[in-house]
Order: C-alpha cells, then structure tokens, then sequence
C-alpha cells in the first residue's frame, strides 16, 4: 500500500485498537520493534513493546483530564478503579456504618 515491504517498518499502531498475542511472533520476524494499543496509559518499563498503552488526545478528553494522564494521577485512579471492582466481583462489600459514640 505505501510501496514498501513490511520489513520496512518499524513501529505499528493496532487499527482500531484490536490486539491479539498471536501477533507478536509475526512482528518479531518482520522486525517490528513497538506497537501501540488503545490501552490508555503510559508505558512503563517492562513493559512488552509489542503492546504499549497510549495517551490518545481527543475532543473527549478534557484539559483537566489531559493533565491527570500527563501527571500520573489518572493511572493511580483507574488502578484504584480496577482494584475496588476487583473487590466488589469478589464478593466483597463496605461494612455497614456503626454509630459512633462520642463519650469518653
């Protein structure tokens, strides 16, 4: 299509975000070094890069938000996000409130 073989290329952009652990082999042998996904997120060391997270900057993302990701507090969040979801799938569920009594 750009008239260019495949082994020409170094990095690669998932189309539409569709990932599947079978590429890596594929992109190994073609010489693909990184690819991106719609994870949202920044890489990280250790990180496979045949699978990187991304910042994708839209007209959905808000200024704060854009900043949020670019500071780092937007991965604790979603980490915090996923971890009280985790709990909840477990089963797990807050204790109820308890009257607290103000006397010594």
């Amino acid at each position: 299509m750009l008239g260019r073989p495949p082994q020409a290329f170094k990095h690669f952009c998932y189309p539409s975000g569709i990932t599947s652990p079978s590429v890596q082999t594929t992109f190994e042998r073609l010489g693909i070094r990184s690819a991106t996904t719609l994870s949202p997120g920044f890489a990280a060391p250790g990180d496979n890069p045949l699978f990187l997270p991304r910042l994708i900057d839209g007209d959905h993302l808000t200024a704060i938000e854009f900043e949020a990701n670019l500071c780092g507090i937007l991965g604790v969040l979603r980490a915090l996000r996923d971890a009280v979801r985790g709990f909840w799938a477990a089963g797990f569920r807050p204790l109820p409130e308890t009257k607290q009594s103000n006397a010594y």
